[in-house]
């Protein structure tokens, strides 16, 4: 619940890493080692924050960070602090993980569509290359659109 949408940062940004500043895969491999480490260390350490504070408690079906009794505001007998905990799993880190993804994302579009409309004003009938490419219709053995390949 809390390493998936980090993952799906991380691949976003290594996505943008690759195609806006050019990152070879040796630089990309070290980075992915320290990025996984760092994901899942920090999804322990989240996992291990409500122990002490007895903020793990049932939730009808499965065990989840909600205070004890049900539905309890004050008058709890378990995790006092499990409200708290919960805003944070299920709304602050979700919603964070989503515009960070939604930026990079847009960051990404941006960075491709600056790249197509440069190798445009270079190419002879540029457009039609370019739309052909997005179809998937047209383009010939060897013809390319994008500026850079993995042989430079």
């Amino acid at each position: 619940y809390l390493a998936s949408p980090m993952f799906s940062i991380a691949l976003n940004g290594f996505f943008l890493l690759l195609v806006r500043y050019r990152w070879r895969d040796q630089q990309l491999w070290r980075l992915e080692y320290k990025v996984t480490a760092g994901i899942w260390l920090y999804c322990l350490a989240w996992s291990i924050v409500p122990i002490p504070l007895q903020a793990y408690n049932s939730d009808w079906d499965v065990c989840w960070v909600v205070s004890a009794p049900l539905d309890c505001i004050d008058d709890c007998t378990r995790g006092l602090g499990a409200m708290y905990l919960e805003r944070y799993f299920t709304f602050i880190h979700i919603w964070v993980c989503l515009v960070s993804s939604i930026v990079l994302m847009a960051i990404l579009v941006h960075t491709v569509k600056s790249i197509e409309d440069k190798v445009s004003k270079y190419n002879h009938n540029s457009k039609s290359k370019v739309a052909a490419s997005r179809s998937g219709m047209g383009i010939m053995k060897g013809e390319t659109t994008v500026p850079f390949s993995s042989h430079q």
